[in-house]
């Protein structure tokens, strides 16, 4: 069964880009796809194919790589602040807050710095719940489509960077709605904004993987929640999240969203994101030519190479440069719940099991290439940033 649009569920729309991708085994998700923009409201979204949000459950609930309390990080935290100031500004410390995909709970520490003191988590991950519970927060295992407990009604429900990994998010927003306490209650949501990837060009696995399904901006998000029944309290400038110093730019956008069936806004059709995503690929793809040409230069001269990066940029590296499959000895990643995975059969080991031989460490990770390219020089370890 082929994916509709997830906001009004037209079936026609216009073909954007294919996207092909290597993933783990263990993940039975589609490995290509095609972006498409609804011609009825222009969302853009994935096309998936013969999946349906049962697989999304099921690989959430398996394949986990936010509870590990290690990797927090500064750009983490600067997310989680803007986020608080945000809600601040709409919520009382008194309001009854869930917190969805709640990972090791860095957001929900920070609501309750700043004296929030009803707070809840849930995730799909046991591992993230109980890193939550050791930080004093309550938190339950479950996704977003559970069931809560009938007498479990909240004044706000958080969902940051959730959406985007969505199948059926209409489905989605009714769920949340029965979460609620009522008219009047509030959702907050933040996804990565596509408004702004052409003001910075990072590789396409930054924003187009197998997790993100769903490609926003503000006027996608409104005609999300305006067909379910919300309308938006915050304004645009409210929450636009530009951090233009990081290894990779980050553009989040977000808005407080309010119970009120009785509204009678309607949707206005997107009618620019496709075009910004096409011509953010027009200008990519010169930078992802050269980038594999250089990389296929360096292989020539290796043996044999480690992977540091068991993420979705190494997913594209390899659709993109497959010659360096044979050359794998095997990845590593900082991540321990990733340790053991394997990916086009090479397993994933602990940082600790880099080599001291002179063996060619590829770097490729999209945050984090920086810290890991000081580490290699730091021991003396050859490497190269892909």
């Amino acid at each position: 069964m082929v994916r509709r649009c997830p906001i009004c569920n037209t079936s026609e729309g216009k073909l954007l880009k294919h996207m092909k991708m290597e993933i783990p085994e263990s993940v039975h998700l589609p490995k290509s796809y095609d972006i498409a923009a609804c011609d009825k409201c222009g969302f853009t979204y994935a096309k998936l194919n013969g999946v349906t949000q049962e697989n999304y459950n099921e690989y959430y609930s398996k394949n986990n790589d936010y509870s590990d309390e290690k990797l927090r990080t500064n750009l983490n935290n600067e997310l989680n602040l803007a986020r608080v100031n945000l809600i601040q500004k709409y919520i009382s410390t008194d309001d009854k807050i869930l917190d969805i995909g709640c990972g090791n709970g860095d957001f929900l520490v920070e609501l309750k710095k700043s004296n929030y003191k009803n707070l809840q988590g849930i995730d799909p991950s046991a591992d993230s719940v109980e890193a939550v519970k050791r930080r004093g927060i309550n938190a339950q295992t479950g996704n977003i489509f559970d069931e809560g407990p009938e007498n479990e009604k909240y004044d706000l429900i958080c969902c940051t960077a959730v959406l985007e990994h969505i199948y059926d998010l209409n489905g989605c927003i009714e769920k949340l709605k029965g979460r609620l306490k009522g008219v009047g209650s509030r959702i907050f949501v933040d996804v990565p904004g596509m408004e702004g990837i052409n003001e910075y060009i990072t590789v396409p696995a930054e924003h187009f993987n197998c997790e993100h399904i769903n490609y926003f901006t503000f006027q996608s998000l409104d005609n999300l929640f305006i067909a379910n029944g919300f309308k938006r309290v915050s304004k645009q400038e409210d929450y636009y999240i530009f951090l233009k110093e990081k290894s990779v730019p980050i553009l989040d956008i977000g808005a407080i969203y309010e119970m009120d069936e009785a509204s009678t806004k309607v949707i206005e059709k997107d009618t620019k994101t496709a075009e910004t995503i096409l011509q953010y690929f027009s200008t990519v793809e010169k930078k992802i030519l050269s980038q594999n040409e250089s990389l296929g230069n360096i292989l020539e001269k290796e043996d044999k190479v480690v992977v540091w990066g068991g993420g979705n940029y190494a997913f594209q590296m390899l659709s993109s440069v497959p010659e360096i499959r044979e050359k794998i000895n095997f990845f590593v990643d900082s991540n321990q719940n990733k340790v053991g995975r394997k990916i086009a059969g090479k397993e994933i080991k602990s940082i600790d099991a880099i080599p001291d031989d002179g063996t060619l460490v590829i770097v490729c990770s999209m945050n984090y290439s920086k810290e890991m390219a000081e580490k290699c020089e730091q021991q003396g370890i050859r490497y190269y940033i892909y």
